[in-house]
């Protein structure tokens, strides 16, 4: 009998048969004690003891963070047992762990599956794994600035990092339009991108490379965004009616979209744009002629300058901080004055003769020049009121003067043409004089950010055109409510 008991019962697994006669009440003492005696037989009788503890251990694995792995392991009547930690079914190490309770804490893990393998002897071997993901590089820039129609937008490539730590170094190996709705060039870590005429979301991929050599494509998604103006519209009444309120101030997208209006009553008119195209300025021409300021949306409107002047034509210095504007009595006083943007310091840096009418007042680029109509002659003079001179010094009239983006030259409008009709010029502080003859009659021009475009109102018109600067060719028209004039192009908000 306990011959076949031997056969039956392998080698490995007497121990763990008397543990087991040993709590179950069923088997007999004659059964333990047949065990007992194949177990002395098999050479095990140091090991089957019926009452010694039951031996063994247990493992948890878990991913912490990206690539950490917090490990513990519990022994059971152990005093030590064995581990191997593989990666990928390749062995890394090996190492001895004692104590009733083991933890751990292993940073920076690659990435794959990582297993551990725990062993001792007479006690079965447990195994546990953990998957590390390969993740996707980061890409960390300035912030995407805005890009709007036929426009150049730059960026720098702050690092390219990646959450496997066998990976990085990440570098940049080159960039690609994915649309072709604009293009876009890579020059080490800077970053440009080039639109055209779309107004459309656009996707350009930065071509990556790894540490470890894989290859990778990050996507930016993105906008072309339109430019957008200020104008000001008289919406004609019906039916022989008057209009029901005098011209306001609107803004609107070039492409037609989000016309909004932000002003209502009295007349206003002349808007301009601070610099950063947070606020518009304008002049108020119901009661007392002043200048009010507000939030590109119409919000927050706050009248500029509290005196006993009426104030108009109020035009933005490029820091943002003051504005130029036209003071006068109505009648035989016109002069220029500057003002801080909250409405304190107002300054008059320059009085005309008496009757002499000023109009128009614009900033140089540098915010160290200003341009004004003076009686039908564009004039010049230093912000504090120094070396004023005649710009147009000829027999024709000119007025609406507009500063070239690059400080070169002054668009304004003249009867200094072939047909003697009002068309607009561009006098170049070189002294070459150009001529744009433009069939109709131009009011109020304006300069697009980048320097290529003219928008320009038409009298007793809803259409606002465009025209390449450089070519006099139309490129463009927008049609808005009522009467409209004084087109201003939004400064782009990068």
């Amino acid at each position: 009998m306990e011959n076949s008991l031997i056969q039956r019962i392998k080698k490995s697994d007497v121990c763990q048969e008397l543990a087991r006669a040993g709590r179950v009440l069923r088997y007999s003492k004659k059964h333990l004690g047949r065990i007992v005696g194949a177990s002395a037989l098999l050479g095990l009788s140091a090991c089957c003891d019926p009452n010694k503890p039951e031996q063994g251990f247990s493992q948890t694995a878990a991913l912490v963070g990206d690539v950490g792995i917090n490990y513990t392991a519990t022994l059971e009547n152990l005093a030590s047992a064995t581990r191997k930690t593989l990666h990928n079914g390749n062995l890394i190490n090996t190492r001895t762990i004692t104590g009733h309770i083991y933890s751990e804490s292993i940073l920076q893990n690659q990435k794959g599956q990582t297993c551990f393998v725990l062993e001792a002897s007479g006690v079965k071997p447990d195994t546990t794994c953990v998957n590390v993901p390969d993740y996707a590089s980061v890409l960390y820039t300035g912030r995407i600035p805005n890009i709007y129609t036929n426009d150049t937008a730059t960026t720098t490539i702050d690092s390219i990092v990646d959450r496997n730590p066998e990976d990085n170094p990440v570098i940049a190996t080159g960039i690609t339009s994915l649309d072709n709705i604009v293009q876009s060039n890579l020059n080490g870590n800077e970053i440009k991108v080039f639109s055209g005429d779309s107004v459309k979301p656009y996707s350009i991929g930065i071509n990556t490379r790894t540490a470890t050599g894989i290859l990778n494509q990050i996507v930016l998604n993105h906008q072309v965004s339109p430019d957008q103006i200020a104008f000001s519209s008289i919406i004609p009444g019906t039916n022989g009616n008057p209009p029901l309120e005098g011209d306001q101030v609107y803004t609107i997208f070039l492409d037609g979209t989000n016309l909004r209006k932000l002003t209502s009553g009295l007349q206003n008119i002349t808007p301009s744009w601070s610099p950063d195209g947070q606020m518009v300025a304008f002049q108020n021409s119901g009661i007392d002629y002043s200048v009010y300021i507000s939030n590109a949306d119409g919000s927050g409107q706050r009248r500029l300058v509290q005196n006993s002047w009426s104030i108009m034509n109020p035009s933005w210095f490029p820091d943002g901080n003051r504005l130029v504007v036209i003071y006068t009595n109505l009648s035989t006083i016109s002069g220029l004055g500057i003002v801080n943007e909250d409405g304190t310091g107002f300054n008059e840096i320059y009085r005309a003769p008496s009757g002499n009418i000023l109009a128009d007042p614009r900033i140089s680029p540098d915010g160290t020049r200003i341009a004004f109509e003076n009686n039908g002659k564009i004039n010049i003079i230093n912000t504090d009121g120094t070396n004023r001179i005649v710009f147009t010094n000829d027999s024709f009239i000119s007025g609406a003067p507009r500063w070239l983006p690059n400080g070169s030259g002054i668009l304004f409008r003249s009867n200094n043409t072939l047909s003697g009709e009002f068309d607009f010029c561009i006098k170049y502080f070189n002294g070459n004089l150009r001529q744009i003859n433009i069939p109709g009659s131009e009011l109020d021009p304006d300069i697009s950010p980048e320097g290529n475009r003219i928008i320009y109102a038409t009298m007793g018109s809803s259409i606002f055109n465009i025209i390449n600067l450089n070519s006099s060719n139309v490129i463009g028209t927008i049609t808005v409510p009522g009467l409209a004039r004084f087109p201003t192009f939004r400064p782009r908000v990068r």
